[in-house]
């Protein structure tokens, strides 16, 4: 089960500072907001705590959490995300360490993991490879590409499922072996 922020945490987040930190750590709120856009979509507590297998407290909490940070509002009795998709890393680069960054991708990856059922549809791809530095740029920079293709087309879906994905990619080699850095 997962687990998001306590109600404190929560209520840390100060008025005119952005913190990440309880958003970063959960995968809760971000599948809540992916949720969203689903065709089937119910802006009811026990819909999403069924849907996501999540307590009432846990998608509660994570709403409070998404509503402070301006990714969703509501309206009526209507959640409405306030943006088209939210793409958070440029923002999370500003304004963390690169080591933090490392941590929660860490997290998030064992969290996205564990929620694999084999019995789903799902894929795992990874590998090593030996490379030169403008190999291993150009492959990231097609990764990006693909993923901006993939949100763009996700907009236009009819969007059946809620995908989570993880992608993680590193010169592995000791600090003395890697060269310029």
């Amino acid at each position: 089960m997962l687990s998001t922020g306590t109600s404190t945490e929560i209520n840390d987040l100060t008025e005119g500072r952005i913190d990440f930190r309880v958003y970063a750590k959960s995968t809760l709120p971000r599948k809540i907001e992916a949720l969203l856009s689903h065709k089937d979509f119910q802006s009811k507590l026990s819909w999403i705590a069924n849907k996501l297998n999540s307590s009432l407290d846990e998608v509660n909490n994570s709403l409070q959490l998404l509503e402070s940070l301006n990714l969703i509002e509501w309206k009526g009795r209507e959640i409405k995300s306030t943006s088209k998709y939210t793409d958070l890393t440029e923002k999370l680069k500003e304004s963390r360490s690169k080591s933090s960054l490392i941590d929660d991708h860490r997290i998030i990856s064992h969290q996205l993991l564990n929620d694999v059922n084999p019995n789903d549809r799902f894929f795992v791809i990874n590998g090593f490879t030996s490379t030169d530095e403008e190999t291993f740029k150009e492959y990231s920079k097609r990764l990006f590409e693909l993923r901006e293709w993939f949100n763009k087309e996700s907009l236009k879906s009819k969007k059946t499922i809620v995908a989570g994905y993880t992608l993680t990619g590193a010169n592995i080699l000791n600090s003395k072996d890697r060269g310029e850095q």
